[in-house]
């Protein structure tokens, strides 16, 4: 009988020493996020979660990548939405804005069809604490970066839907927008997310003009006055001429 409570009570101590040491989830799996960005990295995330219990580990593992690449998807589009949404506005001269929502209809579509399979698994995690208690929820990580390829897709993307939408929205001819364009995405390369951000407002210019007029004539006032004094201390210096005698 002691043996036996001996080993329960080793199996129970065992059981709370691991729930205590378990590693504590990383703070991409303990967001409610299904889409991250990471600003640094120049990438975006798409976060699967499956709970335990839904099926055997293999369906489990399968099952929580596929839901992270679907949340990818959804995060790359997120983006491209984002991003050609600062370049209208950049350019809004050029664009029919009232006539954009079925381009962008078809530019989803467009979109999802150039960037399906991208990206990849960068990391899964496995909540080793809960299985002791039965649960053990199973998070993926997938990772888009947001490179020289996945802006030709973008650009690819919205060619596309400009040659079905181009007449209707465009107020320019569709190469001079995607010179444009090129030169937009070149810059964006450099660092995505600031290509996303409004255009810092530029520095009002200080109006000194006046001021230097100002400056120049009170110059000009004080030189004149030197050189009238310079002329009196001249005058009271001269010498009388010699030989004139003032009795005469």
């Amino acid at each position: 009988m002691r043996k036996k409570i001996f080993v329960l009570m080793s199996i129970v101590v065992s059981g709370a020493i691991l729930a205590g040491c378990a590693t504590p989830p990383p703070e991409w799996a303990q967001d409610a996020q299904v889409t991250l960005r990471d600003v640094d990295a120049g990438a975006i995330y798409g976060v699967g979660k499956v709970d335990a219990g839904f099926g055997s580990e293999d369906v489990m593992l399968s099952t929580v990548n596929l839901r992270a690449r679907s949340h990818l998807s959804q995060a790359r589009l997120e983006y491209a939405r984002d991003f050609f949404a600062r370049f209208v506005e950049t350019n809004e001269e050029w664009f029919e804005t009232e006539e954009m929502e079925p381009l962008w209809a078809d530019f989803d579509d467009a979109f999802k069809s150039h960037t399906r399979g991208g990206g990849h698994i960068e990391r899964q995690w496995t909540d080793e604490a809960g299985r002791l208690n039965g649960e053990g929820t199973v998070y993926s990580l997938a990772r888009q970066d947001l490179d020289v390829s996945f802006f030709q897709n973008l650009r690819n993307s919205f060619n596309e839907t400009l040659e079905q939408h181009g007449e209707q929205v465009l107020k320019v001819e569709v190469e001079t927008m995607l010179a444009e364009l090129d030169a937009f995405i070149e810059t964006a390369q450099e660092n995505p997310f600031k290509a996303l951000l409004p255009p810092e407002p530029e520095e009002p210019e200080i109006e000194i003009k006046e001021e230097e007029e100002k400056m120049t004539v009170k110059v000009e006032v004080v030189e004149e006055e030197e050189e009238e004094e310079e002329e009196e201390r001249n005058d009271d210096e001269t010498p009388e001429p010699e030989g004139l005698d003032n009795n005469n």
